[in-house]
């Protein structure tokens, strides 16, 4: 099956997103408004091209338990640690008030990173290894701007790439990573950080 001119475009506007990203501080702005369109056109695009290129993975019974006890103990660990920490006292309001928005937000991230960027940098070039450390990679690009408050939790970030990417190539699913993605995030931003990223990202008051 030779590759198309879609899955260079649809890479391509990958790569393109990431400068995207950190131009865009609010959603509500036109470099954010620019990441969601761009974003829901690459999507757009992946699903008219599923018969030719299909998803590398999406719901493995074989290994969904391995891959959720994989995925779900550290984030259970983190949630833990996060729930009985001194901070989570003061920050009660913040984390419920995170938690929806993140868990939907992390899940559409788990989708764009696995079903967009993972899958077409895989159909263009066929080695799963290569595939593998190309997709850790973009993730860690994307989170790079975080608050020097949580640089601490870097390796947890590590970590949770290389997890996430491995359940996704290797074990064949994605439903996973797509709840502990916005769970992890909501720990961190809610509890160990003052950045409110409602605020930062949807300009609100």
């Amino acid at each position: 099956m030779s590759v198309d001119y879609n899955v260079i475009v649809i890479l391509g506007l990958c790569i393109l997103l990431i400068p995207i990203y950190y131009k865009g501080e609010r959603f509500n702005r036109f470099w954010g408004i620019t990441l969601f369109l761009i974003s829901f056109l690459a999507l757009f695009m992946r699903l008219r091209i599923l018969h030719e290129y299909p998803l590398l993975a999406f719901y493995n019974q074989k290994t969904i338990i391995a891959s959720i006890i994989l995925v779900g103990v550290p984030g259970i660990i983190l949630l833990g640690y996060s729930v009985f920490s001194e901070h989570f006292k003061t920050k009660r309001h913040n984390f419920a008030k995170l938690i929806f928005p993140y868990l939907f937000f992390g899940a559409l991230q788990q989708i764009f990173f696995c079903w967009l960027f993972t899958d077409m940098f895989f159909y263009l070039q066929k080695n799963i290894f290569i595939t593998y450390t190309a997709s850790v990679i973009y993730f860690m690009v994307f989170h790079f701007g975080w608050p020097k408050k949580l640089y601490k939790f870097y390796p947890l970030l590590v970590a949770f790439a290389l997890i996430s990417v491995s359940v996704y190539l290797f074990l064949g699913n994605i439903f996973p990573q797509m709840m502990i993605h916005g769970l992890a995030g909501t720990c961190l931003f809610a509890v160990f950080s003052e950045t409110d990223q409602i605020k930062r990202r949807l300009g609100r008051s």
